[in-house]
């Protein structure tokens, strides 16, 4: 099965090497898969790392202007020769068995897509441990529930571009929009739980707190697109107080499924940091 793989990048020169080599390293015959680079108009030293790139997968592409990741996947798309469309984020490593995980899961659901876990890269720090769980699964592939974000994304092309791909408006939370709309329109969605990305996070706490706080700025524009999005508006003192009254809730939850009871309390501070920043997001999304 050929697949076409999309990297947006911007301004992350340094990830793209390793996302790349990660790429490069799959156990999928090579003749098989082609990876495309989407540059959206770095100023780093990407243009030049993409020049010194030889391999006969690969093929570069530069925006005029920078568009945010939604339209630069939606170009790759575009461009993209091969029926399956995997989506790999510039900050994101992939483990070999990644494609020859995509092939195998399109043979059983052709009309499906597929998505994966991710968890932090290299974790120098406690905090970037916060998401480290340990679910049971009991099957390689799930409905995609609860999904927020749509790791390593694999869609048959011809589907991805019947519903016109990416909302270019969205440069934060489109894979969120993306999963809903799919889901009003009855296209299933998959986790894949045998096969975890790595995902490289902003290795300062305050950059953490300020994208946990701009994920909570679309909480408001998601609900107004989809009324069945499952946070309400906090346009009551009911509805605001909601988000705080599910925090004990998600403590609870972020211990159960930690890697070790120890693990959870350790990290559990951070956890609630991190939601604060997002629930501050959700309320500052409905004031503006």
């Amino acid at each position: 099965m050929n697949i076409s793989v999309i990297i947006p990048t911007y301004n992350r020169v340094h990830l793209l090497e390793r996302c790349v080599d990660t790429l490069l390293a799959q156990s999928h015959p090579p003749h098989t898969y082609e990876i495309i680079i989407v540059d959206d108009c770095s100023t780093d030293g990407t243009r030049n790392y993409v020049s010194t790139l030889r391999h006969s997968t690969i093929r570069i592409y530069t925006l005029s202007k920078n568009q945010g990741p939604a339209a630069a996947r939606n170009f790759g798309a575009q461009k993209a020769k091969y029926g399956i469309l995997a989506f790999v984020d510039d900050d994101e490593e992939v483990p070999s068995d990644y494609l020859t995980t995509i092939a195998r899961f399109f043979k059983l659901y052709p009309r499906g897509a597929l998505t994966f876990r991710a968890r932090a890269a290299r974790p120098a720090k406690l905090w970037m441990r916060v998401h480290e769980t340990c679910y049971p699964f009991d099957a390689p592939y799930i409905p995609a529930l609860s999904m927020s974000k749509l790791e390593g994304l694999a869609i048959p092309r011809h589907i991805f571009l019947s519903i016109r791909g990416y909302t270019e408006s969205f440069r934060l939370a489109e894979d969120t929009e993306l999963l809903w709309r799919m889901k009003g329109m009855n296209i299933p969605v998959y986790l894949c739980t045998s096969v975890t990305l790595l995902h490289h996070e902003p290795e300062r706490t305050f950059a953490m707190l300020k994208k946990k706080f701009s994920w909570g700025l679309q909480v408001c524009r998601l609900k107004k697109l989809y009324p069945e999005y499952p946070y309400p508006i906090p346009n009551t003192l009911s509805h605001a107080l909601h988000y705080f009254m599910i925090l004990p809730h998600g403590c609870f939850n972020h211990i159960r499924y930690a890697r070790s009871f120890m693990h959870g309390m350790l990290t559990l501070p951070y956890y609630v940091l991190f939601r604060l920043a997002w629930i501050a997001g959700v309320l500052y999304g409905y004031r503006k």
